[in-house]
């Protein structure tokens, strides 16, 4: 599962939340179904989130992220 390590923008449009990351494997950008859908699972400073396509990233902790980054993310956990 690849590891969210910088999130560089987070949009909602038409029902869908829009990502563009860098992950453990690279830049990275998907797309999850924006909601009560499930698509994003919070347990403490771990996150899971689950793309269109039911492929899973993580966020390992979110404390490691930016004050910038964790604004981008607050209205999504």
């Amino acid at each position: 599962m690849p590891e969210i390590l910088k999130v560089y923008s987070v949009k909602e449009a038409y029902g869908h939340t829009y990502w563009s990351v860098l992950t453990n494997k690279g830049k990275h950008k998907f797309t999850s179904p924006s909601g009560s859908s499930g698509s994003v699972i919070r347990n403490g400073d771990r996150v899971i989130i689950k793309d269109s396509a039911q492929k899973h990233k993580k966020i390992k902790d979110l404390t490691k992220l930016s004050t910038r980054e964790m604004k981008k993310l607050d209205l999504y956990l």
